[in-house]
């Protein structure tokens, strides 16, 4: 149950990173017959040109099946494959408590933690934490989860208080409360944020008595209060809406119970479409010119916002920890998290660089964010900075 996954402990911290090079453990930790053969260390398990096969570094390879070595993180260079490029190298890794999201705005990296509730405040210039910010007792169920920086403030979402915390970045403190509704179960579960110019936009998941199977809401910055509630889910006891990317034309809209991702018109709040047949729905999304990226548990996905159907689909077949949930765009490329940091060429689809992180094993430690020159990738209880 997604339910249980959410709020389940962090697996302890002698797991195993992954490794994504060609000559990891991938093939002995996953010895499997192959055509009468078996995959050893230094191979990787793959489907190329319909065929299972055992690929290894230098073996000879098609140009045009360059597309299928992808999926596996390898390329046909030169008529030999070759390990995919790394996506950065890590340049600081920044102790944090619980898990969280993070955001960079107002010269700093914030931090939301779950789990004791508080929001740390990095520094950039020296990768150090310089001020935690509490908010309120910790509960083992519900805590901060999302966070997302826009009109000169910090906006952090509270499954425990079911509301939005508006943080002062001069102060490191809430300026005001915003109630999301009153919960119908456990929490009203707000598990996504998004901002826009001139609006913050919210997902609940598990909905309130205004909108018992979840809903997306729109907040007035200038009010600090909601204006418009798009109802949104299939049923009450399922999860609603989870992850929102929003622009100034679109807000789009994961459903976990509907498996679908809505467009939602933000002049006038109404859905303009559903994209249907996603794997799951469940992980996070983003929006830039050419379409909508999301984090689809084994695959990312664009959807052309000119269409609003999927126009393409990108495998992760070696993902680990959840699998893929987290997807940002930035730095002229799309970054999922998939275990290891994967890069994506926006415009081919194809994966140009991988970076070995640690698995993740909580759905709330899915997030990337960007600035300084840098890409901040959060991990179980720490952040991790990386130089693209």
């Amino acid at each position: 149950m997604r339910a249980a996954r959410l709020v389940a402990a962090v697996v302890a911290a002698g797991l195993t990173a992954i490794v994504v090079a060609i000559g990891s453990a991938h093939g002995s930790a996953n010895d499997s017959k192959i055509d009468g053969a078996r995959c050893t260390g230094g191979t990787v398990d793959a489907v190329i040109a319909t065929k299972r096969v055992c690929s290894r570094k230098r073996q000879r390879c098609s140009k045009r099946l360059d597309g299928q070595y992808h999926s596996y993180w390898l390329h046909c260079h030169s008529g030999r494959l070759a390990s995919t490029p790394p996506a950065g190298k890590v340049v600081a890794t920044i102790p944090v408590p619980a898990v969280g999201g993070i955001a960079v705005g107002g010269g700093a990296v914030w931090v939301a933690n779950m789990n004791p509730r508080t929001v740390t405040r990095i520094d950039p210039e020296s990768n150090a934490v310089v001020a935690t910010i509490s908010l309120g007792e910790p509960d083992f169920q519900w805590g901060l989860t999302r966070v997302a920086f826009g009109h000169g403030s910090l906006w952090v979402v509270d499954g425990l208080s079911s509301s939005v915390l508006r943080i002062d970045p001069q102060l490191n403190r809430v300026s005001v409360p915003i109630p999301l509704g009153s919960p119908t179960q456990f929490s009203s579960g707000p598990l996504g944020i998004a901002v826009t110019p001139d609006a913050v936009w919210v997902a609940n998941t598990w909905g309130t008595t205004e909108s018992p199977n979840g809903s997306v809401v729109r907040i007035d910055p200038r009010l600090n209060a909601i204006v418009e509630r798009v109802a949104l889910g299939a049923s009450p006891s399922d999860f609603g809406p989870r992850a929102v990317a929003a622009t100034g034309e679109a807000v789009w809209v994961g459903i976990l119970s509907t498996k679908s991702v809505v467009r939602v018109d933000p002049a006038t709040g109404s859905v303009v479409t559903e994209v249907k047949k996603l794997a799951c729905a469940e992980g996070g999304s983003a929006a830039d010119t050419s379409g909508v990226w999301v984090a689809d548990c084994t695959s990312i996905r664009r959807i052309d916002t000119r269409t609003n159907a999927i126009a393409r689909t990108i495998p992760m077949p070696r993902a680990t920890g959840q699998g893929v949930l987290g997807v940002a765009v930035g730095l002229g490329s799309v970054w999922a998290q998939a275990g290891p940091l994967v890069r994506i060429d926006p415009a081919s689809g194809a994966v140009t660089g991988v970076l070995p992180l640690e698995a993740v094993w909580n759905d709330c430690a899915y997030s990337i964010a960007f600035g300084f020159g840098s890409i901040w990738v959060r991990q179980h209880d720490q952040v991790v900075r990386i130089q693209p």
